[in-house]
């Protein structure tokens, strides 16, 4: 995403706990092509992608903290996980969004794994 960082910020991100993130107006720097880390913004936050709510302790109270509207992206998965989902159906449920662009399930080894995207 180089370019889009130099194209006037089109495309900035940031690595955070999820649970100290502001989903109204968050304050984060990210990191500029060179390596440096730029100055602090304080936006919305657009897109929230978790890569996975099954290695958070408390995943349960993370998601009512994002406020209806917003874009986002979430996976789980089943197994030896501090928060694992038994099905597909569970883990939709958890995660109930206004809008559903993709849901979907992949099986790896002995593994599981859910995702979905949408609006909340």
């Amino acid at each position: 995403m180089k370019d889009e960082v130099l194209d006037n910020w089109r495309f900035k991100s940031s690595t955070q706990d999820v649970f100290d993130v502001d989903y109204i107006r968050n304050t984060f720097a990210t990191m500029l092509p060179d390596g440096s880390i730029s100055k602090e913004f304080s936006e919305e936050p657009g897109l929230i992608i978790n890569t996975n709510i099954s290695h958070i302790e408390k995943s349960e109270d993370w998601f009512p903290m994002i406020p209806d509207t917003r874009k986002i992206v979430v996976v789980g998965e089943t197994g030896k996980v501090s928060h694992p989902y038994a099905s597909s159906k569970q883990f939709n449920a958890a995660y109930p969004m206004a809008f559903e662009q993709y849901t979907g399930v992949i099986t790896i080894d002995d593994k599981q794994y859910f995702m979905k995207i949408g609006i909340k």
